[in-house]
Formats: C-alpha cells, structure tokens, sequence
C-alpha cells in the first residue's frame, strides 16, 4: 500500500471515530428513555421513578448495578435486573414480591422466608396464615409451618397461626378452634411426639379437642370441647 492510500485510510479511521466519540456525547447529552417490564401489581411507577431518577448520567455513564439495587430496595420488590438497550434506552425488568404468609402486625413472608414491610395495608392478606416471633425467626417459623401444617392436614386440622413469644414459648393454633402449646424447650420435637400421639385417636375424638399442653417432659394434656348438643324440634299434630 502506497503511503498517500496509508495516510487517507488513517484519517478516515480518525474520521470514523471522531463521529463515534460524537455519536456518543450525544446519547449522554440528553435523559435516556427507560424500559419497564414485567407485571406490576403493587409497585407504583412514582416509587420507580423516585428510585430510579437520581442513577441516570446519560447512556453510558449510568451505573446500572446501582439502578437494579435502588430498585430492589423497594419493598414489593423480589428480584430487578437493569441492562442497555441501543441506542437510547434503559430497560428494567422486576419481579415483585408473592407473600405466602404474614409476618407480625404488618410485614409478610415470601416463599424463603424473606420479611418485607409494604408502604401499604396488609389486610388484603388478613386470609394468609398469621406467623410472629422475634427478629431472625422468620425462615425457620416458616419451615415448621410447613412441616407442622403437612403433617395436621391428613388428621383434620389447619394451622391458621403460629407464634413464639418473648419466652421463646412456641404456640399454633387451627381453623378448627385447636390450640397447642409447644413450649420452649424443644418445641419442633416436641410436635413429633404430640402428632404421632394424635394420629392414634379417632377422627372423633380429635374433632372434640380444644386445647393440648406439651409442656411436659413424658407426655402432654388436652382439654376436650363440650360435644354439641343436637336439638330437634317436631311440630305437635292435633287430630
């Protein structure tokens, strides 16, 4: 190659870049669009846009890892992930929260136990079990949920509330007017032994039963409802 094409291909690549270097100022001379996708239930767009504004230094200036993390950070947020779109564009795509059970007077529990408080009333979830306890015991009250309700279901009850007090004293109680009392020492095994006991009664029986006490080192106490007294009524005929 002659040295007069090597001197015109060289400025045209200095060319070429030039308008690329200003092909770029222009994408971060003005606000880029964003993108938002996934379905969005409890998230409002104000709430977005209030976490998302204050990232944004044009097209490639913007630290997108910052964005994501901003967004997460709202609390009907599960998941969010921030990525460019060519040639203007943000896009954001989240996943937001799916609570399985409440937490307390007004969080919730998604699927791993993870608390999350929303800016909005939870009675809209007043139908989901009730869990409370001290700070730390969300994942592992909601595994003995788990475990505890699987194993009430087949013997007629459903556990409606789960609490560990300030005692640490563990206490469930059902749909069906049940409650039991598991203490502090122990309390998961201590519902092994009660369950087994349990499952060897009658269907009849078990419907019967009120209240059950495994506070004990060899055994436990239950407490039977007064069976219903069935009234029936005839009409008096006159001949």
């Amino acid at each position: 190659m002659s040295r007069a094409k090597t001197v015109l291909w060289g400025l045209a690549l200095i060319g070429m870049m030039g308008a690329m270097v200003e092909r770029m100022r222009e994408m971060d001379s003005g606000p880029p669009q964003v993108r938002i996708v996934g379905p969005l239930r409890h998230v409002r767009m104000a709430a977005l846009k209030e976490a998302v504004v204050p990232h944004l230094r044009g097209y490639w200036g913007t630290d997108l890892t910052a964005v994501a993390a901003a967004v997460r950070r709202l609390p009907w947020v599960a998941a969010a992930r921030a990525e460019r779109i060519w040639p203007r564009t943000f896009q954001i795509e989240l996943r937001e929260q799916r609570p399985v059970v409440r937490w307390g007077n007004a969080s919730l529990l998604n699927a791993r136990g993870e608390k999350f408080t929303p800016a909005d009333d939870v009675r809209e979830y007043a139908g989901l079990p009730l869990l409370s306890g001290p700070e730390g015991y969300e994942s592992r009250l909601l595994t003995a949920y788990r475990c505890m309700g699987a194993a009430l279901a087949p013997l007629g009850w459903h556990i409606v509330r789960l609490q560990v007090d300030s005692r640490r004293s563990w206490r469930l109680e059902t749909r069906e007017g049940m409650t039991l009392v598991l203490g502090r020492v122990r309390p998961e095994a201590a519902f092994e032994g009660v369950a087994r006991a349990l499952g060897q009664l009658t269907a009849d029986v078990r419907r019967r039963i009120g209240y059950v006490d495994a506070r004990y080192n060899h055994g436990f106490a239950l407490r039977l409802r007064e069976p219903a007294t069935e009234v029936k009524h005839t009409q008096a005929q006159h001949g």
